[in-house]
C-alpha cells in the first residue's frame, strides 16, 4: 500500500461504518466480524499516516541539515 491508497482506506471506513449501522438495526450486528474488518483497515490508514509523517520529517531534517 501507499500512500495514494490512503482516501480509499477512509472510504472504506465509512462504509463499513454504514454498514455497522444498518446490521445494527436489523439486529445482526453480532453475527457479522465488520468490527474486525474495520479495525484492520483503520490500522492499514494509521500505518499509512505515520509512514508520511515520517517521510516529511526525514525530508525535512535532511533539507535543513547545512552540508
Amino acid at each position: 500500500m501507499s500512500i495514494n491508497d490512503l482516501s480509499q482506506l477512509y472510504q472504506a471506513e465509512a462504509h463499513l461504518t454504514a454498514l455497522d449501522d444498518v446490521l445494527q438495526r436489523l439486529e445482526l450486528k453480532h453475527v457479522s466480524q465488520l468490527d474486525a474488518l474495520y479495525t484492520l483497515m483503520h490500522n492499514a490508514a494509521v500505518r499509512l499516516e505515520d509512514s508520511e509523517n515520517k517521510e516529511e520529517t526525514a525530508s525535512q531534517t535532511s533539507a535543513a541539515t547545512p552540508r
